[in-house]
């Protein structure tokens, strides 16, 4: 993956991988089983914008929000939106570590896209408004379940059929 010199946490990035469908569908499904209301997408390390894409053709959400450290990959994740003629993605050239999320009921996205010292940054800068909206965390490989659990956050779906994990701070 090439080296941003803006973001100090680029050590803490993991090498690009593209989600697979099936596990984003899932995800979705049942992440509106548990919330119904949520009204934002947001995809942290958002790589070349798949899970966004995704997110946008299934209609299901108001806002959608791609996070990449990267600058050649948030390149070509505007590039594969315009190319898919969608417009209303925001792709930010940002590290996830300081990103506060949106006041509205969000599904946050990771395809383990760091390691755990951004994981529990991002956790520590949005915990509270985790609880106040009902987000919920998408994961797939979830390899620091661990981090989400410190926080207080527990494993509401666990799929037998692959990766794909979501989690809520909810009972």
């Amino acid at each position: 993956m090439p080296r941003s010199t803006k973001f100090a946490e680029f050590s803490h990035a993991t090498a690009f991988q593209s989600v697979r469908i099936i596990y984003l569908r899932e995800i979705l499904k049942h992440s509106f089983k548990l919330n119904p209301n949520l009204r934002s997408f947001l995809d942290l390390g958002s790589g070349k914008g798949k899970a966004c894409i995704f997110a946008h053709q299934s209609e299901l959400f108001r806002s959608i929000i791609g996070i990449e450290i990267s600058e050649s990959l948030l390149q070509i994740s505007i590039n594969n939106a315009k190319f898919m003629h969608v417009d209303q993605i925001r792709f930010l050239h940002r590290s996830a570590n300081t990103y506060r999320i949106a006041k509205s009921s969000t599904l946050i996205f990771l395809y383990n896209p760091f390691d755990e010292v951004v994981l529990d940054s991002f956790l520590k800068t949005n915990l509270i408004s985790i609880r106040e909206t009902g987000s919920l965390v998408g994961y797939v490989n979830h390899v620091y379940a661990d981090v989400l659990e410190k926080h207080g956050l527990r494993c509401a779906y666990l799929s037998n059929r692959n990766p794909s994990s979501i989690w809520t701070l909810r009972d």
